[in-house]
């Protein structure tokens, strides 16, 4: 190293000539390699706030179903005006029939344990169904009927014995559920063989055990109101009979509100479909009050005494299943779940919860498959739509799970959670290929 000062030499590591003194500073590296180009910046990228988690819908309980039929004579006479009220039996009926529903919609937010269903079946020169199957109450809305015809009574029976039927016998009622309400409204003598539609509609186990419940208008035989109602302590409740004078939608609003209709207030769900079910549907019903207090080891444990009793009760495995979700059980939990689905493949609530157990378990794929199993059955299922989306982002297709909360979103445009994980996949759908064109 040469002192700048005066010219002498001094060892590289001087910091100080040894002859003057002068402070050393080494000599620079001059490297023989060629300059590199710079490779371009690109400028920093907008910070972004992520969301890091989903949300994902709890397991539900499988809720018991509750079957209210109306059964309404549309025969011409039920359009004529009376001249004192200027209305019609039937404008009776479509005016006074949506406040009723609300009512009843309103009395189903007071319960977690069932589900209201409705279904209108109309009758003239024949029995036809207005809805193509029963509709959850908060679905449900009246659609005006028209009078014109004859009183097909017995028809109208017939279709509904077959309705009352359980699922494995090709009916529409499952095998464990609150007992049906029947409400028919009529004003006059059957045009057909009634008796023996009666005959068939007594057939089917859930007809016998329902809740029958007669309007009668003026012009009625009220002889066959009281056959169809039948016998029993309440019989004077369960027949209704409607003077023209009377003829007012508020005042069949009053009638059929004060009604025991329903078991609106919610009665213990009948548990006698046969009796050897009977103990079975009540440890099952002390699980369902277990999983909603969260004790989930009570709530399995009762399940499992009621599958000892009867191991072919779908709601009893489904309610087995909720319990281990919850337990973070989720292997064990997804066979509860695969042995209710054998049982019943048609509960939307299974495959839903299926789903959610197989996120849990880091199985994406089959989780979206078990969700459009859920859609299938109930294409508004809004729960299923936002957890299909869910799998979908946790498996990093975040087009598709866009596409899946926006399905959410129609069904219910103001749900928060839906929106927040739409929120979420867009902003990890954006940062993915930011990063994508980075590299």
């Amino acid at each position: 190293m040469t002192c700048e000062k005066c010219g002498i030499e001094n060892k590289n590591s001087a910091k100080f000539c040894k002859k003057c003194g002068y402070q050393m500073r080494p000599d620079p590296i001059i490297s023989t390699d060629l300059p590199k180009d710079p490779k371009p910046t690109q400028p920093p990228a907008p910070s972004i706030p992520v969301q890091k988690t989903l949300n994902v819908r709890l397991p539900t309980v499988y809720k018991k179903p509750l079957h209210i039929f109306w059964i309404c004579d549309c025969s011409g006479s039920m359009g004529l005006k009376n001249p004192s009220t200027n209305l019609a039996k039937m404008d009776v009926i479509n005016q006074g029939m949506p406040k009723v529903i609300d009512k009843i919609r309103e009395y189903s937010t007071y319960n977690t344990k069932g589900q209201i269903l409705m279904r209108t079946l109309k009758f003239s020169d024949h029995a036809e169904w207005v809805d193509e199957e029963s509709i959850p109450v908060d679905q449900y809305s009246w659609k005006n009927l028209s009078a014109n015809g004859g009183t097909s009574l017995g028809d109208a029976f017939s279709k509904l014995a077959q309705a009352l039927k359980t699922i494995n016998n090709g009916g529409t009622m499952p095998r464990s559920a609150f007992p049906p309400v029947l409400v028919l409204f009529s004003d006059g003598n059957p045009t057909d063989n009634w008796t023996k539609g009666f005959e068939d509609l007594m057939d089917p186990f859930w007809a016998k055990e329902a809740d029958r419940i007669a309007i009668g208008f003026e012009g009625a035989d009220e002889n066959i109101l009281k056959v169809f109602i039948g016998a029993g302590r309440d019989s004077e409740e369960r027949l209704i009979m409607i003077k023209d004078a009377e003829l007012k939608p508020h005042h069949l609003f009053l009638r059929l509100s004060a009604l025991p209709l329903v078991r609106i207030r919610w009665a213990p769900p009948y548990s006698g479909y046969k009796i050897y079910k009977k103990n079975a549907e009540i440890w099952n019903r002390q699980g369902d009050f277990s999983i909603e207090l969260l004790r989930f080891y009570k709530a399995l444990d009762l399940s499992d005494k009621a599958i000892a009793i009867n191991p072919d009760l779908p709601e009893v495995w489904h309610n087995r299943g909720s319990a281990l979700a919850h337990l973070n059980r989720n292997k064990e939990a997804l066979a509860s779940f695969d042995r209710a689905i054998d049982i019943n493949p048609n509960d939307a609530d299974v495959w839903n919860n299926r789903g959610i157990s197989l996120i849990e378990l880091g199985k994406y794929t089959d989780s979206v498959a078990s969700y459009d199993k859920a859609i299938a059955v109930n294409p508004n299922y809004i729960e299923a739509w936002c957890n299909r989306g869910v799998a979908l982002a946790e498996h990093r297709q975040y087009s598709e799970a866009v596409a899946s909360f926006d399905k959410a979103l129609i069904i219910k445009p103001d749900d928060e959670v839906v929106r927040k994980n739409r929120d979420f996949a867009l902003q990890q759908g954006s940062l993915r290929n930011r990063k994508r064109d980075i590299e």
